[in-house]
């Protein structure tokens, strides 16, 4: 039996759930998390991501802080094809509401939390650090998401999301709840210092979105959203997991729950290592599994987006995650591992 001992740098969804199924399985675990906690962000959580944090963790997202149920989604994307509404439920939560309630779950748990990185030593080292963690980057593009809180005006619907392809760009409506919302819109690439103007400028080319909005934020947070990879994410002496692997398009709505799955699968090449299996074969599987994911997604990335009206605007985008697809594809073979009951097991050939 090897050492039992990780540790993990990041305190996000994916980190924090790494660190629990660990400590589940007689792991010591020390956790590194960030100077300074993540706030602002509201996350959209699919039945996916709810039934994923259900298993992991027992929780019902629904009684946190500032969870708001959502029951549809109202679409517009292609040009000529009339907006489609469609029977989605989901749940827009605040972000620090969601890692808050994970890291207080821990408490008792034998976690031990240091203040500052240090060398992992003998530790298997866990990177959760996000996007800004990303070994050796693959990224599909320059896109950027640029979001604000705003105020609804009375006639909108609370418990609707509203998407939107508009010429520069779309845009991404979310109810929160007694009249406040979140808007998010997803561009080509904005310099620094312009994201309200840019932000501004969409709105004012939306036909469905903007009239729903009353009042917004000047304060407008912008973040990379183009795909991205991690070239290096799965070797003996460095596991990365969530946005630190593989960071998605938001447009997927399933960044959460891919985290969620790549922390459950991290987990368990760990553990299966420790107690005397192979560890190289658990890392080229889950490398698989990541190139798997990654590929999928940039093929459901380039279908939309070269179905929106202003395809010229997203060219660069598109040729990108063309290009990374195809330097994906090669290695992509078959799977010869699986998880069942949290467990990696080697499937039969």
């Amino acid at each position: 039996m090897k050492p039992r001992h990780a540790l993990i740098l990041g305190a996000g969804a994916a980190g924090l759930s790494c660190a629990r199924l660990l400590l589940l399985r007689g792991w010591q675990v020390d956790l590194v998390a960030p100077a300074a906690a993540i706030t602002g962000p509201v996350v959209v959580l699919n039945p996916a991501a709810l039934e994923l944090l259900r298993s992991m963790w027992g929780l019902d997202a629904a009684r946190l802080r500032g969870a708001h149920p959502l029951a549809r989604r109202l679409v517009a994307w292609e040009a000529g094809v009339p907006p489609a509404s469609l029977d989605q439920p989901a749940l827009a939560l605040p972000l620090d509401a969601l890692t808050q309630e994970l890291d207080a779950r821990l408490d008792g748990a034998g976690l031990r939390r240091l203040r500052q990185d240090e060398p992992a030593g003998e530790r298997r080292l866990v990177d959760a650090r996000g996007r800004l963690g990303m070994a050796d980057a693959r990224r599909a593009g320059s896109r950027v998401a640029l979001s604000t809180r705003v105020r609804l005006a009375t006639h909108a619907p609370e418990d609707r999301c509203t998407l939107e392809s508009v010429s520069g760009g779309w845009l991404f409506l979310v109810p929160l709840g007694g009249g406040a919302g979140m808007l998010q819109a997803v561009v080509p690439g904005c310099p620094d210092g312009e994201a309200a103007t840019r932000l501004q400028d969409l709105c004012g080319g939306s036909r469905l979105v903007a009239p729903l909005i009353d009042a917004a934020d000047p304060r407008v947070r912008m973040q990379p959203a183009m795909p991205a990879c991690s070239a290096d994410a799965a070797r003996p002496q460095r596991i990365a997991i969530g946005d630190a692997a593989l960071a998605l398009d938001p447009v997927s709505g399933d960044g959460l729950a891919s985290g969620l799955r790549g922390a459950a699968l991290a987990a368990a090449v760990l553990d299966d290592a420790a107690a005397g299996g192979d560890l190289q074969e658990g890392l080229q599987h889950y490398a698989l599994r990541l190139a798997y994911a990654a590929h999928r997604h940039l093929a459901q990335c380039l279908d939309l987006y070269r179905s929106v009206p202003a395809t010229a605007a997203w060219q660069h985008d598109i040729d990108a995650m063309a290009e990374l697809a195809a330097q994906l594809q090669p290695g992509l073979r078959a799977l010869r591992h699986g998880l069942r009951d949290g467990r990696l097991r080697r499937l039969a050939a």
